[in-house]
């Protein structure tokens, strides 16, 4: 497309991925045409692609029929003596971004149910083990023995990983 003006050349791929002929998107501002959504302002965008002569990033169309595609978008500022053109290569990643959001809630559902595990069932049975080592400490503090000091160490050691479990849990 010419900059500050339309499209000179729409391919195949993009009367695919849009719905819009070749002569439909002729002449139009491709991000009217495509009702762009921007991760930052146009002029911005604009700005970035005329200091560097390139932009690269992600953004959202929308095709004919009204349905949003995130596009992963390339631009290219390529001028000669008469006109500053910019090439636009432009991907559809929506399926990918969906996938991503799939993944990470199963992530998610998966990190909330292993710490459920940890939480009720090495939990429980550490409280447990934490119960006989604390009646087996008081038993031997009565003969006052070293066993009694190693028995308190290890319900120690117990309440501790306790507490690091829940910590995970949460």
């Amino acid at each position: 497309w010419r900059l500050g003006n339309g499209i000179v050349y729409w391919n195949k791929a993009a009367e695919q991925l849009y719905g819009y002929s070749a002569e439909e998107a002729k002449g139009k501002v491709s991000h009217d045409l495509l009702a762009t959504e921007y991760p930052v302002s146009h002029s911005e965008l604009l700005d970035a692609l005329q200091l560097k002569n390139e932009w690269a990033g992600e953004l959202i169309h929308h095709h004919r029929d009204g349905h949003s595609l995130m596009i992963e978008c390339r631009m290219r500022l390529v001028r000669n003596e008469v006109e500053a053109l910019v090439l636009e290569v432009n991907r559809d990643i929506t399926q990918r971004k969906q996938l991503e959001r799939e993944v990470l809630e199963v992530v998610s559902q998966e990190q909330h149910r292993i710490g459920q595990e940890l939480h009720d069932g090495v939990n429980q049975e550490l409280f447990a083990l934490n119960l006989v080592s604390t009646a087996m400490s008081l038993r031997l503090a009565k003969v006052d023995s070293t066993e009694e000091r190693q028995a308190t160490k290890i319900t120690d050691g117990l309440t501790r990983v306790q507490r690091q479990i829940r910590a995970l849990a949460r």
